[in-house]
């Protein structure tokens, strides 16, 4: 039964047809250069050096208990985004048997690290995320652990404190590891999706019964959603994210379920109720998913997949079906049955439009197994001309650590993405990309009359001579366990954009007038 008050939001999620696409109106924009480019004679992505302090996260105790098993995999959550809104990215790191910690950003990088303790999460955060929860245009944290949730106000004003709110998310069942973020009811506001893993026994993981996913939507206030995509035994999620993958102006909720032969992921879409397509719409059967990069790869207007998995990675084709893209497009990539790979992440560090992606791994974590050496992050680069992605990570030069979480950032604010990589077992590591020639754009949307502050969702058209780049507005990120702001970054090479288009989640459409290139625009509606 659904309350009254939320009877109009949920049937415009469900009604037969979406809501007609508005007339494009100009918009305004504001911007503002970019950092100087180093010009570098070759990409890719090299370690910086950290201020010291950041802690070791110590491995739990028990291999064979549940919940250390599960605090040692799910470890590594870090997020990266604008908080004092400085221009300059901040950093934070959650911690398992440590003191989680927050380092504010400036020109010179990360500052110190400084402890910030979160006694609410006794047992460590297990997922974190960045994003403006009441719409007045600052950023604030979320952070999760084994049934709870605890928000991290930001006041405003440029200051940098953040305020500890346990109780503005009710408690549920199992451990959260994922936030997705957007307009999943269409009504302009920005509704939270958190998922959960299942409090499982590793030898009867088909009964699994306390792992429960909810759905929260903003009436003033979060409020729990009566209809729910999911039921307590669906809960082994590691992943999660909003996306319209049919192309309906409706958003579809992605979950990523860890045992995947007893708990299959879900592909949640509202049909006057929420119903799982997974399998209906050709997803293939994944055993321990922990990350999706969803971006068109070939460029024919439909959202493809990059999921990583235990001993492989797969890449699906989008359509009104999808259709298992791995043994062409990913002809190359290794297949090992000790390897681990949770976060997958879009790049363009050759700043010319060609998707890139950064896959990092971690070690293989098994009740009464000795654990492996950790394995080296990969690098891929789509060749163009023959649809298939090719090893890059000769361009990659980043220390092996056990990864998991990942999130992207501009460390020095010159347009070309940075990554911190959240490991299991110490200190996160800082990978600056070397800038190289090539035009550049960082998109940040203002909608200041509505919740969803940032736009987060919206669809961004780069309009160039020959192509569109197309990209979205992130809901969390696409780092496994972790989270970065809403900022989008295109690369275009030595072609000239010819303008630029927003479609935002509530159907409104603005075209831009790009008043420069290599620069960062604000656009406001």
């Amino acid at each position: 039964m659904i309350r009254p008050a939320l009877a109009a939001a949920l049937v415009l999620v469900g009604c037969a047809e979406a809501p007609p696409e508005s007339a494009p109106t100009p918009a305004a924009a504001d911007s503002s250069p970019l950092a100087p480019c180093e010009d570098a004679p070759a990409p890719g992505l090299a370690p910086v050096a950290l201020a010291p302090g950041w802690q070791q996260v110590p491995l739990p105790g028990d291999p064979n208990d549940y919940l250390d098993g599960i605090r040692r995999s799910n470890a590594g959550a870090v997020v990266v985004a604008d908080l004092d809104g400085d221009g300059w990215d901040d950093a934070f790191l959650g911690g398992v048997t440590t003191d989680s910690q927050l380092a504010w950003g400036g020109p010179d990088g990360f500052g110190t690290p400084v402890p910030f303790p979160l006694p609410q999460l006794p047992t460590g955060v297990t997922a974190a995320s960045v994003a403006d929860l009441e719409g007045d245009g600052d950023l604030d944290l979320l952070v999760s652990g084994f049934s709870a949730t605890a928000v991290l106000r930001n006041p405003g004003g440029g200051g940098r404190s953040l305020s500890v709110e346990p109780d503005a998310i009710e408690p549920q069942a199992g451990s959260i590891t994922s936030h997705a973020w957007g307009d999943v009811d269409g009504d302009g506001d920005l509704d939270l999706f958190l998922a959960a893993q299942a409090e499982v026994e590793w030898d009867d993981v088909a009964t699994a019964e306390t792992g429960v996913d909810r759905l929260w939507l903003w009436e003033d206030g979060w409020v729990l959603a009566d209809e729910q995509p999911g039921h307590a035994g669906d809960g082994a999620a590691l992943f999660a994210t909003m996306r319209d993958l049919d192309g309906d102006g409706r958003l579809e909720i992605l979950v990523l379920n860890d045992f995947g032969n007893a708990v299959s992921s879900k592909l949640w879409r509202w049909d006057d109720g929420w119903t799982d397509v997974w399998s209906d719409v050709g997803l293939p059967l994944i055993v321990a998913p922990m990350g999706v990069d969803v971006r068109d790869v070939d460029g024919d207007g439909w959202d493809d997949l990059w999921i990583t998995d235990r001993a492989t990675n797969h890449l699906v084709r989008g359509g009104a079906k999808f259709t298992d893209a791995t043994l062409t497009w990913g002809a190359n990539l290794p297949h090992e049955d000790d390897h681990v790979s949770g976060s997958a992440v879009p790049l363009d560090l050759e700043a010319d439009g060609v998707p890139e992606e950064l896959v990092v791994y971690g070690d293989l974590w098994d009740p009464g197994t000795v654990d492996l050496a950790p394995q080296p992050d990969l690098l891929w680069r789509l060749a163009d001309e023959e649809l298939v992605f090719r090893d890059a990570s000769l361009y990659l030069d980043s220390p092996v650590v056990h990864g998991r979480g990942a999130a992207r950032g501009d460390f020095d604010g010159d347009g070309s993405p940075d990554v911190v990589v959240g490991s299991i077992e110490g200190p996160p590591v800082a990978l600056r990309s070397r800038c190289v020639a090539g035009g550049r754009l960082v998109v940040q949307l203002d909608d200041a009359a509505r919740h969803n502050r940032f736009g987060v969702g919206a669809r961004l058209e780069l309009q160039l001579p020959d192509r569109t780049l197309v990209d979205h507005v992130p809901g969390g990120g696409p780092g496994t366990f972790s989270g970065e702001g809403p900022v989008v970054r295109f690369a275009f090479g030595d072609e000239s954009p010819e303008g630029l288009t927003v479609r935002w989640p509530d159907g409104g459409v603005s075209e831009v007038e790009l008043p420069c290139v290599d620069c960062r625009l604000v656009v406001r509606r």
